[in-house]
C-alpha cells in the first residue's frame, strides 16, 4: 500500500511539473508569436498596381499587416478600390481623392467632379480622402502650350482645397501628397484648420524637417516608406519627429527598401525597424504606437469598417 501511495504521488507531482512546463511553453510561444506578427497600418498604399495582389495580401497579413489604406490617384482607380475593399473587407481600406500629378503629369480642372461627386455619394464607405495635395516637381508644373507655371499650381491649389472643403464636412482625415510641395501643402492644411477638424497625413514627406515640426505643431502626422533605408540621410526626419506624429507606410508598388524591386504591404516591418533603431527603442514599441496613431487619425479604423461609422 505505502509503495502504490508513493507512486501514485510522485506520479501527481510530475502531472502537475508537466502541466506548469506547458503552462510555460504556451505562454512564451504565445509571446514569440505576437513579437514575430506585430498588428501595423500601412497608412497609404495603392494597391490597383500592385501584381500579384492576393499573394501580396496574404503575405501581408501573415508579417502582422491588419490594414492597408489603398489610395487613388484619379477617378478610374476608384472602382477597382472598392471592388478590393469588398473582396478583402477589413485589410483593404478604400480611399478616394484627386492626386495633384495623376499618372506624372498635372491635374486638369475637369477631373475633380466625378471624385467629389463620389465622395458626396460614398463617404460613409471611406477611411480618408486622398491621395490629396500638391506636386510642384518642375517636370509637372513646368510650362507648356496649355498651362504656364503659375497656372498648374493655381490647379492644384483648387484641386486640392475643395477636396479639403468635403473632408472637412465629412470629418474624414487628409491623406496627403507633398513632393517638392511640403511647406507649401502644410501651410495650406493649417489655413484650412485641418488640423482641428479631420486631420492629415503627409505621406513619404521630402521636405525639411524644421517644416515637418510645423506640420506636427499643427496636428499633423507623417509617414515613413520602406524606402527610406536607402536615403542619403534615412534619419535626419525620423529624428526630428516625435514618435507619436509617426505612422508606417509601403506606397506599394513604388518606394521599395530595394532599389528597381516592387514593393509590397509586407515591407512595412522595414520601416517599423528603421524607426526603432533611429529612436532606440524596440520594434513591438514602434509597432504600438505607430497603431495607436494610425486609429487616432483614421478613426474609423477602431470600429472596423467604415460603413459602421455613419456621418
Amino acid at each position: 500500500f505505502c509503495l502504490n501511495r508513493t507512486f501514485f504521488l510522485c506520479s501527481l507531482s510530475t502531472q502537475r511539473s508537466a502541466f506548469i512546463c506547458l503552462q510555460l511553453i504556451e505562454s512564451q510561444f504565445t509571446t514569440f508569436c505576437t513579437r514575430a506578427t506585430p498588428s501595423m497600418f500601412d497608412c497609404h498604399a495603392h494597391l490597383y498596381d500592385v501584381e500579384n495582389l492576393s499573394e501580396a495580401l496574404l503575405a501581408a497579413k501573415q508579417a502582422g499587416v491588419e490594414g492597408i489604406l489603398t489610395v487613388s490617384e484619379h477617378f478610374p482607380n476608384v472602382e477597382p478600390i472598392m471592388q478590393m475593399s469588398k473582396d478583402w473587407p477589413g485589410l483593404v481600406l478604400p480611399c478616394v481623392g484627386l492626386h495633384p500629378a495623376p499618372t506624372g503629369r498635372c491635374v486638369s480642372l475637369d477631373e475633380l467632379p466625378p471624385i467629389l461627386d463620389f465622395l458626396n455619394a460614398n463617404h460613409q464607405q471611406l477611411f480618408s480622402v486622398g491621395e490629396v495635395g500638391l506636386d510642384y516637381t518642375p517636370r509637372v508644373i513646368g510650362s507648356d502650350e496649355t498651362h504656364t507655371k503659375e497656372e498648374k499650381k493655381e490647379i492644384q491649389q483648387k484641386v486640392f482645397t475643395e477636396q479639403i472643403t468635403l473632408a472637412k464636412e465629412f470629418g474624414l482625415p487628409l491623406n496627403c501628397h507633398s513632393r517638392n510641395a511640403g511647406h507649401y501643402v502644410i501651410e495650406t492644411l493649417a489655413e484650412h484648420n485641418v488640423g482641428s477638424t479631420c486631420g492629415a497625413l503627409l505621406h513619404a514627406f521630402d521636405g525639411k524637417p524644421g517644416h515637418a515640426m510645423k506640420g506636427v505643431q499643427h496636428g499633423f502626422y507623417f509617414s515613413i516608406p520602406p524606402s527610406t533605408v536607402r536615403a542619403d540621410n534615412p534619419t535626419k526626419l525620423i529624428k526630428a519627429l516625435p514618435l507619436d506624429h509617426i505612422l508606417l507606410e509601403t506606397d506599394s508598388p513604388a518606394l521599395p527598401p530595394v532599389k528597381g524591386e516592387a514593393n509590397v504591404p509586407a515591407n512595412i516591418i522595414v520601416s517599423a525597424k528603421l524607426i526603432a533603431e533611429v529612436k532606440n527603442c524596440s520594434v513591438e514599441d514602434v509597432t504600438r504606437i505607430t497603431t495607436e496613431n494610425a486609429q487616432k487619425l483614421f478613426s474609423r479604423l477602431k470600429g472596423g469598417a467604415a460603413a459602421d461609422n455613419q456621418g
